[in-house]
This record gives structure tokens, sequence and C-alpha cells, in this order.
């Protein structure tokens, strides 16, 4: 089996989906029978347990690996030199249009210079696919995947007369675009109750509070693999997503209600706020986390 670095050194561990994604990946790759540490200059995630982390000044080690996982466009020339130095197979495993880093013009620069070296793009959804193929780069698409076995409706939703709308919020990145869940929240008022998902909740927490909603509003750009309304419609609720490819949800969203502005979503709601069932079957299909995770080790063979 092969050893697997990922390289976190200039964006480090915390408390976010994006570092969740990569340590539950890399629990699953090492359940496969992969040699998996995280190399990081920094862990402050404390979502779930896990003993992945590696000091990022304790590099001699590096050489026991077959290939570094670069995971953000912070670690870029980090993984590059990793590579460089002691032979490593270098990938970036894309899971974000990461252009509010710096701007969008460096992204694609670093991205140029990845490819440029010989690197291998993964990318965890189709359209950061075609969008790197229209700027002439070539990559896989490889899911992260679901724990579906976790996410689950339990049909026991509260009910006083309203009902529940969640929402994410973000006081770190605009582009979750929190600002169309006040505007429904001023528009209706009272007619609904209102759940805010603010983070730093475990798993077991997070499936509790998608459960004690009826409706996810999905408001993000520059998503990736947009992880949460796919959780949520795997929990009972009705999603609606913003129609835009950059949402995340597109790989998924076939049944889901789409709205192309506030005005569209605000007549969505007057009219219906029911989906239509056959949105899990949707998601459903994206697949478990250990079956794209033995896609991964395929395309980094």
């Amino acid at each position: 089996m092969m050893n697997i670095l990922f390289n976190a050194i200039g964006c480090g561990l915390g408390n976010n989906g994006g570092t969740k994604t990569i340590i539950k990946s890399a629990e699953v790759l090492k359940d496969l029978g992969c040699g998996v540490s995280i190399l990081a200059d920094v862990d402050n995630y404390t979502w779930h347990k896990h003993n992945l982390y590696v000091n990022g000044n304790m590099t001699a080690f590096v050489k026991e690996f077959d290939t570094v996982v670069n995971v953000s466009v912070w670690d870029v020339d980090s993984t590059l030199e990793i590579s460089k130095k002691h032979g490593l197979k270098p990938v970036w495993w894309i899971r974000g249009w990461e252009k509010w880093v710096n701007s969008e013009e460096w992204l694609i620069s670093q991205l140029r210079k990845f490819y440029e070296f010989g690197g291998l793009l993964i990318c965890n959804s189709s359209w950061l696919v075609d969008h790197l193929r229209s700027l002439g780069m070539y990559s896989e698409l490889c899911f992260a995947g679901l724990d579906l076995h976790f996410w689950k409706d339990y049909g026991m939703r509260d009910w006083d007369g309203k009902l529940t709308i969640g929402g994410l919020w973000s006081a770190k990145h605009k582009t979750k675009r929190f600002d169309i869940f006040e505007r429904v929240m001023e528009h209706f008022g009272d007619k609904f109750n209102y759940k805010i998902l603010k983070g730093d909740l475990n798993d077991g927490q997070l499936r509790n509070f998608y459960n004690d909603c009826h409706i996810w509003i999905a408001t993000s750009e520059l998503e990736g693999f947009h992880q949460v309304p796919a959780e949520a419609a795997l929990c009972g609720c009705r999603v609606f997503v913003y129609d835009y490819f950059q949402g995340g949800t597109s790989d998924y969203n076939k049944y889901f209600f789409k709205y192309t502005s506030f005005n569209v979503l605000k007549r969505f709601m007057e009219d219906t706020c029911y989906g239509i069932d056959r949105s899990t079957k949707c998601v459903k299909q994206i697949g478990d986390r250990e079956t794209n995770m033995k896609k991964f080790m395929e395309l980094i063979k």
C-alpha cells in the first residue's frame, strides 16, 4: 500500500468543513491500509479526535512517503519543495475556488505553477473540473464522499404550526452569502422559525440540528463540493440552493429548488416549502467515503 502525506503547512488545521473533509478522508485511507499523516504548522481542529497531525517542523520523516497531497493554495510552494527535495509525487486535491485567499489571478498562477511542474490535479466537483479545462488544465474528479450511514432523517421534527428554516452563517467568508438568509428572515418574519448554523458542532449535534429543520437554504458561492446541503437533504430537509455552478451543489441538486435571485427564492417559499422526495436519491449517488477514497487511491497510484 502507498504512503500519503497531506500537506497543510500554509493553511493549518482548524474547525471548518475543509479540515474535516481532509481528516475524515485521511482516516478512511488509513483504514484502507495506506500510511497517512497530515503535515501542518498548527492543529486547532477539535470537532473530533484524530491522530494524524504531525508538526510542520518535523520534516525528517517525509522521505517515508510516496505522495504529497496539497490541500490549499496556501500550501503550493511547500508541497513543490517537498516533492523536489524528497521525490514525492505531487497531487493537489482542489476542494474550492480559493480566490478569496488573495485574488483570482494569483490562484490561477499557483494552479499553473503546480500543473506545469507535473503535479496531478484532482477536483472534488465537476464544475471545478470544467473550469480548469476552460483554463487549459486537465484534472480528475474525485468526491470526498458522504457518511451515508450517519446522516439520517429521524422523522420526528417538532411542529408548533410553523416550518423551521436552517442556514449556514460565517463571519469569515462573505462568499457564504448569509445576507440572503437575512433577507428571508426580514421578509417573512415570524411566519417561520429560524435556526442558524454557526459551526463548532460535532457530527452528532449537527445531525440533530439538521433534523430540527424542515427547510435548508444553501446560499454559498465559490464552494467546490458543498457538503452541508447534501447532509441536510439526507437528514430530511427540503433544500433550496443558489442556481449558480460555483455554489457547489450541481453534482447532486437535480431535484432541489433552485433560485437565481432573492425574488425567485421568495416566490418559491410563498408557493411551497416541500421539495421532492427524490432529492436524497441524487445525493446518495455521490457515494460514501470509502468508495470515493478507493478511487482517490487509484488516481494517485
